[in-house]
């Protein structure tokens, strides 16, 4: 007896599945669709059912979205991610989650797909957002700090947004005393390099924020971030070394 698969059910479009991919990624739309509503319906509780300030991210949940992390880390994605309309999803988190873990994740999403011009004026385009996100420099979570020093930089590398964030950096005299706190003061050296890069792109692009900038006050704080950061490495080297001579 001869064996062979079924034949596909009437009216099957077997271009349909091919469809369902995001741009040439593995993930499917669907996939998508329903983490956007997991994420929707987790802020709509908030406030409500829960405060989410002290609750673990749902490990399912923070695992899909470090999925989509990684996702709109690919440029070639960014395009055909336009339709599911992600910003305004993230920027929610922003807005109404207490989360560390879910507000890093969403300035880390945010930072990527800033890098897609339309994308970015729609973030620009939210003044309220802006505020939020530069309000966050009052937060001792090293990991959201580092996430938010990186989408400073991405919406900074658009010609036609940047000057709206130049602006309110601007005219937010807590950014530079927060800035130079931070690089007195941490010892992390991813965090204290991510800070350096920011400041060094806005001073770069706008000439007047670095004459109200460039004093001895932050010329002292880069210093004490340079210390710290060549103290770091000098420590990582000697742990190298000692655990080199321990396999001889």
């Amino acid at each position: 007896m001869e064996t062979r698969n079924p034949s596909p059910p009437p009216g099957f479009d077997s271009t349909v599945e091919e469809d369902d991919h995001i741009g040439n990624s593995a993930y499917s739309k669907r996939w998508l669709y329903s983490l956007i509503l997991q994420v929707l319906t987790k802020l709509s509780q908030i406030g409500e059912i829960f405060d989410d300030i002290d609750e673990e991210l749902d490990s399912l949940l923070e695992d899909d979205l470090c999925k989509l992390w990684d996702i709109t880390s690919d440029q070639s994605l960014l395009e055909p991610l336009r339709q599911f309309q992600l910003v305004p999803v993230f920027t929610e988190c922003i807005h109404k989650s207490k989360n560390h873990r879910l507000i890093e994740i969403s300035l880390g999403i945010l930072a990527n797909i800033s890098l897609d011009d339309e994308q970015c004026g729609v973030i620009s385009e939210d003044p309220t957002f802006m505020a939020n996100a530069l309000g966050l420099l009052s937060t001792d979570d090293t990991r959201i700090l580092i996430e938010l020093f990186r989408l400073l930089r991405s919406v900074l590398a658009s010609r036609p947004h940047r000057q709206v964030w130049l602006d309110a950096v601007h005219f937010a005299p807590e950014f530079i005393e927060r800035v130079n706190f931070i690089l007195v003061s941490s010892t992390n050296a991813h965090l204290l390099m991510s800070t350096i890069n920011a400041l060094e792109t806005i001073l770069r692009i706008d000439d007047s924020i670095g004459e109200l900038w460039c004093n001895t006050n932050l010329l002292g704080s880069l210093q004490d971030a340079q210390h710290q950061m060549w103290w770091v490495s000098s420590m990582l080297l000697s742990k190298s070394i000692v655990g080199f001579m321990a396999m001889r």
